[in-house]
């Protein structure tokens, strides 16, 4: 720019002073000067040196040519991270970091889905501790596989196995800790409809088994204090899902079966599960959503205790202790209104029920758990919510704080 200033200026110049001299040549009957004319070839030169680059420009162009370099290849990666802080009656109070990052494997491929890798780690005050990896890699627009590492440790309250235990029994302590490794490939058929296979590998084991735990362990017939188990499965899914700013409309199934063979469980026989998930969102009005969640965690008679389901948690029958009615086989569904109420702030009720059961036959209507509750919602940043919740149930209730909607 500079350049072109100072060639603009000298061409201005030399046409004026052309002027001026012809008027000076027009009126030498009444005015005598001393004219000398313009040397055009010095002038030109000083073009042609003008309208060279200086060492400084070339350094300039240089420098924001290797930044734009640097922001293309930073448009492939995103990183972001945060701190805070939680509650659950299980954990008690928890500081929580995580990171997140998105990129493309291929670089500069746009039509390529974006690709997420997530590292969280959670220490609380109970003495409880958990760190988790995951990653979906997007390997193109139909194909992703998918990573989970995670495992930690925590003090847990203990009923005993099963629905009466859970009703009757006095609590008692141990320790549970666990770790989990899965790796699923997941290819999209058509529209939502996308069907996969995954490998899957869990350990869990109980340490510091308060005398009362024991007992109750040993009347159950349970003597053994760890396992380990892996398998292989496949899933179907259907996500059928639109967002409409901050609204879901739509349908999400999912139906995910595994078994763990006898020879890599550590087990006579093989050893089945079954995870089926169904969810719908339906708009009402400006601001208000109904939500519904149904789901089932389904486990073979001969499987390890310590991997039995367990009723209770952060997303399912809020406010029950997690792990308090546990048994083979759990079910549950739950409703919810979300309104939105002021800008950042929005707040949801729900009501829902759900049991424990050790098979289809004795599942009684009678032992079907009552679950209600309501929660505030401040939305920190976008796909960020900060969730409170307080949940209700039979001989439980319980806070809990933690981020976005509960399914």
């Amino acid at each position: 720019m500079r350049g072109r200033a100072i060639i603009v200026l000298i061409a201005i110049f030399c046409v004026v002073n052309e002027v001026a001299a012809q008027s000076v040549a027009n009126r030498s009957d009444t005015l005598s000067l001393d004219y000398s004319p313009i040397d055009y070839v010095a002038v030109m030169e000083q073009l042609n040196r003008a309208s060279q680059p200086t060492a400084w420009q070339r350094f300039s162009d240089w420098l924001f040519k290797k930044h734009d370099i640097e922001e293309e290849q930073t448009r492939n990666l995103r990183v972001d991270g945060g701190i805070g802080v939680g509650y659950t009656q299980e954990t008690n109070a928890m500081f929580v970091a995580s990171v997140v990052g998105r990129y493309l494997l291929k670089s500069g491929d746009e039509s390529l889905p974006y690709s997420v890798t997530s590292l969280t780690g959670l220490v609380s005050a109970n003495g409880s501790f958990r760190a988790v990896t995951s990653s979906d890699f997007a390997l193109s627009g139909h194909d992703c596989v998918s990573l989970y590492l995670g495992g930690g440790s925590m003090p847990a309250n203990f009923w005993g196995l099963g629905y009466e235990a859970a009703d009757n029994n006095h609590v008692s302590q141990y320790v549970r800790k666990d770790f989990q490794a899965n790796v699923e490939y997941v290819r999209r058929i058509v529209g939502g409809l996308s069907v996969g296979t995954n490998l899957d590998f869990r350990y869990a084991a109980v340490d510091k088994v308060e005398s009362l735990a024991w007992d109750y362990l040993q009347n159950a017939g349970m003597k053994n204090l760890s396992a380990a188990m892996l398998g292989a499965g496949a899933t179907v899914k259907y996500d059928g899902r639109t967002e409409r700013g901050t609204q879901i409309n739509g349908v999400f199934l999912q139906l995910r079966g595994v078994a763990y063979p006898a020879i890599f469980a550590c087990n006579d026989d093989t050893i089945w599960h079954v995870e089926a998930t169904a969810d719908y969102y339906q708009p009402l009005w400006a601001g208000g959503e109904l939500a519904l969640d149904l789901y089932a965690d389904l486990w073979s008679w001969n499987t390890p205790w310590m991997f039995w389901a367990k009723v209770g948690g952060e997303n399912r029958m809020r406010g029950y202790y997690y792990g308090r009615y546990t048994d083979r086989k759990m079910a549950t569904a739950q409703i919810e209104l979300r309104q939105k109420i002021y800008k950042a702030l929005s707040c949801a009720a729900w009501m829902g029920a759900g049991s424990v059961f050790s098979s289809h036959k004795l599942f009684d209507i009678d032992d079907v758990l009552p679950n209600y509750g309501l929660g505030v919602r401040v939305a920190l940043a976008k796909n960020l919510t900060l969730r409170v919740d307080y949940g209700f149930g039979r001989h439980s209730h319980g806070l809990i704080i933690n981020v976005n909607e509960a399914f």
